[in-house]
């Protein structure tokens, strides 16, 4: 009997001290539970110590116990016993029951915890120690503990799924992790003093709604997050990465800050004021296809920011500010503004051709906005410019102006009116009006520096010429501009001269005044009547010329004449007989132009007459669509120049179908386009004869050294290359020199070389001109 007491006794020695001796036991209380320190709360008596692994199956309340691992089963219930007790986790904790509480109860725990039954509003949770900690809730349960606070070095991890409800979750400035699809659902209280890092925005942040209002975000950093649900923005709350908001986000009950500190903000949902102020500092990109209600948005990134928005969205907030250190916004799609008031502070807006801006009961003021595509023009509808200056763009709606500047090209569709009196609009490029310019107050100013198209209404108080290259004013015979319209002289002197198609303007004139000053009034109803070349003389010098109604055409041409090609250029054997005064004022031309040049210039070959003509086909082409003639000078390289020896020609006349060019010479056979002339990006017409034959209609030139050349020959000049040209010039000018009409060759003189050479090697040709 002794040995056996023996035995039994050294067994209860070895359980009761295996907490003692650092020795791990699994310990499980009895279903009636009762006081964590007595020995009859726990199956086998033995009372459970800091390294032992313990479930509950029963109410058990602890007065300051420790254990290891912790799990409450479905029938259990942990709770203190005394006011601010305290039980230590060392490890994790899994609570299927219930975590109860009389008044303050306090639990530490080390490791994990995961919640799938009741956890209470009295329970203080701290995570304690220097590990990294899991949080987990299943089947729908909530943390409702009073407080969640990280007061060890460990980060904290949501594993699948952490819910809380009415919590205070703290993480004292250390990092919450969400992996991809793994949700921190809150409701009430608020998230403090935390690095919020998600996994390819995948990770979600799911606020609940409670009378209004959601769980707040006070002193946190979100990254690569999913926000859904109710958020309340409060103090220094920032995202970085790519953030997408699925949900609402508004501020908590005063006026509070969002800062979007870099990365993407991708709105789905709602931006929104709730009880005083949300405003939303910008430093990154953003993306707007939902809702955007709140105070101020204001951009305030160094870089460059952009900014898209669907289709059925736009920015409602009242104040859409840039206070950009440096770098440009660009919009990358449509954008629709709404009860806003833009002010960019004079930063620079770049939008993309063809996109617009909208604009419903708002106002943009200092901004610089152009168009980002080249060559492409950006919508603005119902847009108030004031302080503003606009690139290349559509006006649509309602468009008002303040004193503001506009260049490249503006095209005017809707209305474009000012906004009070006296306020002014420059603009310095070209504006085509195709709806209605006009004053909404009376006396606004409009300042014009490039051309100008009127197909529409013109009603303003004054309109200024004010350019310094020359403009053209272009408008259909029954448009009138009701306007006090001036020109002014972009050069300055003493004396002034106005001259209207190379006239003086009469002192008596009904259609104008100021004829000698700088500035030259057509009075308050321009029509057709005032159509021609305006120009100023002051002082001996010639003004920028001003075309009304007479629309420019420029051209580059390129032609090589036989009689004078030696293989890749042509001879200038003319020189100084080259006349000085153009030579087609004869039959069979009866050109009536005044081209001179003041003096004989080197590398020119002779004079030459271009015709211009607008049909839709080469074959086409007859007097009654000829729409403009020049004479000009043929330099030896082929490149045909004005009377200044500037390689493009400048026309009068308008195009309504194709442009055609025709080339006339003396003693050549003229050539004709084969193909219509297409305007270039730089605004010229470009065609080059003497690439090949096919250039010329109906392979109208002759091929030498690769190149193509106009017939010589013609001597008379009527179409066709026969005896008729021996017979009548060459047979009276032969053997003598000077600026002969047989002098086929251009060497200045007359002779068998002018006819053997030439023009018995091209006998039998004749022009295929129309």
């Amino acid at each position: 009997m002794k040995k056996v007491s023996f035995v039994k006794a050294l067994i209860v020695f070895v359980f009761a001290g295996v907490s003692t001796f650092g020795f791990s036991a699994d310990i499980t209380s009895t279903s009636t539970g009762g006081l964590w320190s007595q020995t009859s709360t726990w199956i086998g008596g033995y009372v459970p110590g800091p390294y032992d692994n313990v479930f509950i199956n029963g109410p058990v309340s602890s007065d300051n116990a420790h254990c290891h691992n912790i799990t409450v089963n479905p029938t259990g219930t942990i709770k203190n016993y005394g006011d601010n007790d305290t039980l230590y986790v060392l490890g994790d904790f899994v609570n299927n029951g219930t975590v109860d509480y009389w008044y303050h109860f306090i639990v530490n725990v080390g490791g994990n915890i995961t919640n799938n039954g009741i956890w209470k509003a009295g329970v203080y949770t701290y995570l304690t120690g220097n590990s990294d900690h899991h949080l987990a809730t299943l089947n729908n349960n909530s943390f409702m503990m009073a407080t969640l606070e990280n007061t060890g070095t460990g980060n904290v991890y949501i594993d699948t799924m952490a819910s809380f409800e009415n919590v205070i979750l703290k993480c004292n400035n250390d990092t919450l992790f969400l992996s991809a699809n793994d949700t921190l659902k809150m409701k009430q209280q608020y998230l403090q003093d935390c690095v919020v890092e998600g996994e390819g925005n995948a990770s979600i942040i799911q606020g609940v709604e409670y009378n209004g209002s959601g769980p707040g975000f006070n002193s946190v950093s979100f990254r690569n997050i999913t926000f859904r649900g109710v958020i309340d923005v409060r103090d220094n709350v920032d995202t970085y990465g790519t953030i997408v908001n699925d949900g609402i986000i508004q501020n908590d009950w005063a006026t509070h800050t969002l800062t979007i500190a870099a990365g993407v903000f991708i709105n789905n949902g709602t931006l929104r004021d709730y009880n005083q102020w949300l405003n939303i500092d910008l430093y990154a990109n953003f993306v707007n296809y939902g809702t955007i209600s709140n105070k101020y948005f204001s951009l305030k990134g160094a870089e460059e920011q952009y900014i898209s928005q669907g289709t059925s969205a736009s920015f409602s907030c009242s104040g859409f500010y840039s206070l950009k250190p440096s770098g440009k916004i660009h919009f990358l799609s449509d954008i629709t503004f709404q009860n806003c008031q833009i002010d960019l502070q004079n930063d620079t807006l770049l939008i993309p051709g063809g996109m617009m801006m909208s604009f419903a009961s708002s106002g943009m003021v200092n901004a610089v906005i152009d168009c980002e595509t080249p060559g492409g023009m950006l919508k603005l509808n119902h847009t108030d410019i004031s302080a503003s200056s606009v690139s290349n763009a559509e006006l649509l709606g309602e468009t008002t102006w303040g004193n503001c500047d506009m260049y490249g090209e503006i095209l005017v569709t809707d209305t474009l009116q000012s906004i009070y009196a006296g306020s002014t609009v420059t603009v310095h490029g070209n504006l085509t009006n195709n709806g209605v310019v006009k004053d909404q107050v009376y006396s606004a100013y409009l300042n014009l520096e490039g051309d100008v198209t009127n197909n529409g209404i013109w009603q303003i108080s004054s309109t200024s010429i004010t350019g310094t290259d020359d403009q053209h004013i272009d408008f259909p015979s029954a448009i009138t501009f009701n306007s006090d319209m001036k020109f002014i002289s972009d050069i300055s002197g003493t004396s002034y001269q106005w001259f209207l198609n190379d006239e003086p303007i009469s002192p008596y004139s009904p259609l104008f005044w100021g004829e000698n000053s700088n500035t030259l009034h057509l009075g308050n109803n321009v029509s057709s009547d005032y159509d021609g070349l305006y120009y100023c003389m002051v002082d001996g010098v010639s003004s920028r010329k001003i075309f009304v109604n007479r629309r420019e055409i420029s051209l580059n041409l390129k032609v090589f004449l036989e009689g004078a090609f030696n293989g890749n250029s042509m001879d200038t054997g003319l020189g100084s007989l080259v006349p000085l005064n153009q030579p087609y004022n004869t039959s069979p031309w009866n050109y009536d132009g005044t081209e001179t040049i003041p003096e004989i210039l080197e590398d020119v070959v002779d004079w030459v007459l271009v015709e211009l003509y607008d049909a839709s086909e080469a074959d086409s082409i007859s007097p009654a669509n000829k729409i403009a003639s020049q004479a000009a000078l043929l330099l030896s390289n082929g490149i045909v120049a004005n009377t200044d020896v500037l390689s493009t020609l400048h026309f009068s006349g308008e195009i309504n179908d194709s442009l055609f060019v025709l080339i006339r010479h003396r003693n050549h056979l003229p050539v004709l386009s084969a193909h219509p002339l297409i305007e270039s990006p730089d605004g010229i017409y470009h065609y080059d004869f003497s690439i090949s034959v096919d250039k010329a209609y109906q392979s109208g030139e002759k091929e030498i050294s690769g190149y193509a050349a106009m017939y010589g020959g013609d001597v008379n000049a009527d179409g066709s290359i026969n005896t008729g040209d021996i017979t009548g010039s060459w047979n009276t000018e032969s053997g003598t020199a000077g600026y002969l009409q047989s002098d086929v060759n251009l060497d200045g003189q007359s002779d068998n070389k002018d006819k053997n050479d030439i023009w018995f090697e091209n006998k039998g040709v004749f022009s295929s001109v129309p």
